[in-house]
């Protein structure tokens, strides 16, 4: 076994940027969405952010972004991100959001177990109790979501 250190996603402001396009074009697919890329504006507040949640945050915030996104190109607006001295991204949805605009369910579940997951510290007891599930239950669903 080699030990690796790897810095945290906020002192790697370079792999921010190729970060955010592989995501983006993973979550477009995933929902048949035809988005070209990043505004110059969302990139900059892309790399301009702290990224207290590190690279799953960042995905997070991306395939959110995917399903927000009305036009061709992410644009800041639909980052949804805090502010840059390390407010947490995101932003609730109303449920109305996500129906309106088409989001599968398995799309739904899969970012509420992961938010259970990181409002827990990582602990499936914990998750499962905030989601209303057995343990044993929501391992069933990171099965199939290939979360754990």
């Amino acid at each position: 076994m080699f030990p690796v250190h790897l810095p945290p996603l906020r002192e790697r402001k370079g792999d921010v940027g190729l970060l955010a396009d592989l995501f983006l074009k993973h979550h477009a697919g995933v929902v048949g969405r035809k988005i070209r890329g990043l505004t110059d504006g969302a990139r900059r507040r892309l790399e301009a952010y702290s990224w207290p949640g590190n690279v799953r945050e960042l995905e997070n915030v991306i395939e959110r972004a995917v399903i927000l996104c009305s036009g061709e190109y992410l644009t800041e607006a639909e980052l949804r991100l805090g502010d840059a001295s390390g407010e947490k991204a995101g932003g609730a949805m109303d449920v109305g959001d996500w129906i309106s605009r088409g989001v599968p369910i398995d799309t739904v579940e899969k970012q509420m177990i992961e938010r259970a997951l990181e409002m827990s510290g990582g602990n499936q007891s914990e998750a499962a109790k905030l989601l209303g599930l057995t343990r044993s239950k929501l391992r069933s669903r990171l099965a199939k979501f290939n979360l754990g």
